[in-house]
């Protein structure tokens, strides 16, 4: 499985420091969300894999 969802994000992506705006809240949710069911997918795999997030 390969994961289509990343972040790229500019200054302009950021309401405040520290405060992302709503697209960039947005792609960070779908982000995290992704790689959370990919690992739970995998997690009962009998073999190993390397993985680069």
């Amino acid at each position: 499985m390969v994961n289509p969802h990343f972040v790229y994000a500019t200054s302009a992506h950021w309401d405040a420091p520290g405060v992302p705006g709503e697209w960039l809240r947005g792609r960070l949710a779908r982000t995290v969300d992704r790689g959370v069911d990919l690992s739970q997918r995998l997690a009962g795999r009998d073999y190993a894999s390397v993985w680069e997030l």
